[in-house]
């Protein structure tokens, strides 16, 4: 808890200006099917399943358990009486395409792909169940992906 409060303060502290768009989500958010990922049965936003790492930049999710770099999972502490944790997500070398955030399929936020965006990402219900959950973020051209960047990061109790 004190590790999640740390960070909460240190992204409060950045003040990094990620833009959101009040594009239409219609317009970057194709139909998809029930995501196996998902604690809930609801049904996803997003089936980002067959797509593959696609655009200029990088995406990285950073927690009080590390980074994304380099493929890593990093582990975030909650509990059952965890309300929310935030992690941040950040982009490099983008060229500012309004792109939509899903975690495990659900549409989560929007923001833009620039070079040195940042995003505070809040974690709440099933993105805090134990497990390893998909963090993806997407910009579609018609049916396929301008952008698809996607991580990982596991809820660990």
């Amino acid at each position: 808890m004190a590790a999640s409060a740390c960070l909460a303060l240190a992204l409060a502290g950045c003040g990094g200006s990620a833009a959101s768009s009040s594009a239409s989500a219609s317009a970057d958010t194709p139909s998809a099917s029930a995501s196996s990922a998902s604690a809930s049965a609801a049904a996803a936003d997003f089936d980002g399943s067959g797509f593959s790492d696609t655009g200029a930049g990088v995406m990285t999710l950073r927690t009080a358990g590390g980074t994304t770099e380099n493929g890593n999972v990093p582990q975030v502490a909650a509990s059952s009486t965890t309300a929310m944790v935030q992690i941040e997500l950040d982009y490099d070398g983008g060229d500012g395409t309004v792109c939509t955030v899903y975690i495990d399929g659900m549409e989560t936020d929007k923001m833009n792909a620039a070079d040195r965006s940042q995003n505070t990402l809040n974690l709440e219900g099933d993105a805090l169940a134990a497990g390893t959950h998909k963090v993806e973020m997407v910009a579609m051209d018609g049916a396929a992906p301008k952008i698809y960047k996607s991580a990982e990061y596991e809820i660990v109790s």
